[in-house]
C-alpha cells in the first residue's frame, strides 16, 4: 500500500525493556552472546560482576560435563566456598 500525500514514516528505533530487576538475554548466531539487564537501584556492578563470574564457571563446568545435573555444578571457586564455610 502507498501512504497517502503528506504521511511520512522515519525509520524506528526500539528499546527492550522489562519490569524485572534482572534478565538474561541470550542470543545465538554464529556464537553464543549472554548480556545482562539489571536495575541499578537493585544491584550494584560488583554484584552483577560476581554474578558474571559465577554464571562463566557454571557454563565452563557444563561445558567440561554436559551430562551434570545442575545441582552438582560449582558455583563457588574454592576461595569463595571457603569463606562461605568459615567466615559465614
Amino acid at each position: 500500500q502507498t501512504a497517502p500525500p503528506g504521511l511520512v514514516f522515519g525509520g524506528l528505533h526500539t528499546q527492550e525493556q522489562t519490569h524485572y530487576p534482572l534478565t538474561l538475554v541470550v542470543n545465538l548466531g554464529e556464537t553464543l552472546s549472554l548480556r545482562f539487564s539489571y536495575a541499578r537501584q537493585a544491584f550494584s556492578e560488583q554484584h552483577m560482576a560476581q554474578l558474571s563470574v559465577h554464571f562463566q564457571q557454571v557454563l565452563q563446568a557444563l561445558a567440561h560435563d554436559a551430562h551434570a545435573a545442575l545441582g552438582e555444578l560449582a558455583l563457588l571457586n574454592d576461595n569463595e566456598q571457603q569463606h562461605v564455610l568459615r567466615e559465614w
